[in-house]
């Protein structure tokens, strides 16, 4: 069952972040700067990972900024650790040194100086795995005065909390620039999942393809969609920008980057029709232009192998049959407080979420920052069964891991073993299970891990909920 609408995280025009001891909300809404063109709401969540960065460009902001503001709230951490934001592209000594005590929790406002910076701020997490979100309030242009208002700041700090403000400042990415928000950890090929071994790989010369002149064979162009006719047809080192849908059988694509168009309906970057089948790897899926009605995945009779998704609502959608995830990374989701397919209320991305279908494996992969779960089974559309989910990595949603029945009989045939849990789930929740379920699905060593610095360490079996 689905988290209730009134306890989901808002990150999109509000944020709402849920930890243990305290509740953190953080408005969105940004005046208009009195010199310069408008910060049109500028609010940008991001997992940083146990001494990893995250390097974003804050395009709002002008050219020639000198100075910029930020609300900055920290939330959800693995365990206690210093966040730190620097001005530029790398995190300085003198930022280490002023950087926060360490905190599971906490809200501070920072300015930092961007002058001849390119607009690029830096964050930094010492020891744990953390979400960060930052809120733009305000700049100075060189020459001229502020712009937007005053900060005010997030609400205060509670008992978990430190209200110490760093001279450091956090952040936004565009998707070309996010870095990797899972550490590295011992798992399949020595690291779990992350933008070091998904995605196209380094060094990929990719032909653009952004219309019917520039289409390969096997496809043709309609609209914003690039549609494979052809079976057999193998797409390999494209900059696909557009959607793209599947009809042909047995279709290979790889190394490939799919970005999308603007969209004004629900639908996918990457559509298989009942008619189709493909096999994807080392291809990465995002929407350039993000909107609440853009997914990553949806279709049945497909593979994802070292596959990078982010920025959509649902990274994978799977709507019948024969579908594998293997080593691929999901995770920064999009979120809205008003969804058309919600009622008008919020999003309910998921990292995957599977309606109706039968041999389902999700196997050794990341999956992070979603907000409704990281698997959701509805069986909204049908039976699901045959679903086996082991070996991986999982943080994030309401309950990480939510299995509902909806009335169409239990989820026999579905066997959730050696997956890993970070225990950043808002309500400390790795699985939740419907109770006709209950005691049907097959669990084994399904753990909490703790960061040591170096891998994830597992911990205690995790409990099973039911809902």
């Amino acid at each position: 069952m689905r988290q209730p609408p009134g306890r989901r995280r808002v990150l999109a025009v509000a944020v709402t972040a849920s930890v243990s001891l305290v509740t953190l909300v953080l408005s969105a809404a940004v005046a208009a700067p009195a010199t310069s063109a408008a910060v049109d709401g500028w609010l940008q969540t991001r997992w940083v990972s146990p001494g990893g960065v995250v390097t974003l460009k804050v395009d709002a902001l002008p050219e020639n900024v000198s100075r910029a503001t930020f609300d900055v709230v920290v939330s959800r951490a693995s365990h206690p650790t210093r966040v730190t934001v620097c001005a530029g592209p790398v995190i300085t000594d003198q930022c280490r040194r002023t950087a926060s005590s360490p905190v599971k929790s906490a809200s501070f406002t920072t300015t930092v100086d961007l002058t001849d910076l390119d607009r690029l701020v830096t964050v930094h997490s010492s020891a744990g795995l953390v979400q960060v979100t930052l809120n733009l309030v305000g700049y100075v242009e060189a020459g001229r005065g502020a712009t937007g208002p005053a900060p005010s700041g997030p609400s205060s700090p509670s008992q978990e909390e430190s209200s110490q403000e760093p001279s450091t400042s956090s952040t936004t990415a565009t998707a070309e620039e996010e870095e990797e928000t899972t550490p590295p950890a011992q798992g399949p090929g020595g690291g779990w999942p992350s933008k070091s071994n998904t995605g196209v790989p380094a060094g990929t010369q990719l032909r653009v393809v952004n219309g019917s002149g520039s289409t390969p064979p096997g496809t043709v162009w309609s609209g914003n969609t690039m549609t494979v006719v052809g079976n057999g047809t193998v797409l390999e080192a494209l900059d696909i920008r557009g959607l793209v849908r599947v009809e042909g059988k047995n279709v290979t694509i790889k190394n490939c980057l799919i970005t999308g168009r603007q969209v004004s309906s629900s639908t996918a970057l990457l559509f298989v029709a009942t008619s189709g089948s493909v096999a994807v790897s080392n291809t990465e899926i995002y929407a350039k232009e993000p909107s609440v009605f853009i997914d990553g995945v949806i279709g049945q009779n497909f593979t994802l192998e070292r596959v990078n998704i982010h920025t959509v609502v649902d990274s994978v959608k799977i709507i019948g049959d024969n579908v594998t995830i293997r080593q691929s990374w999901l995770h920064s989701n999009l979120h809205y407080l008003n969804d058309p397919a919600q009622g008008g209320q919020a999003t309910h991305d998921d990292n995957v979420q599977i309606q109706r279908g039968n041999n389902i494996t999700l196997s050794q992969n990341t999956m992070e920052s979603s907000h409704n779960a990281a698997i959701q089974v509805t069986q909204d559309m049908g039976a699901v069964g045959t679903l086996v989910v082991d070996n991986n990595l999982v943080s994030g949603g309401g309950c990480s891991f939510n299995l509902a029945d909806k009335g169409k009989g239990p989820l026999s045939g579905t066997t959730l073993r050696s997956n890993r849990f970070t225990r950043t789930s808002t309500y400390n929740c790795a699985i939740t299970i419907s109770p006709e379920s209950h005691g049907v699905v097959s669990l084994a060593d399904n753990r909490w891990v703790t960061w040591d610095g170096t891998v994830w360490r597992p911990g205690d079996i995790v409990a099973v909920n039911r809902t």
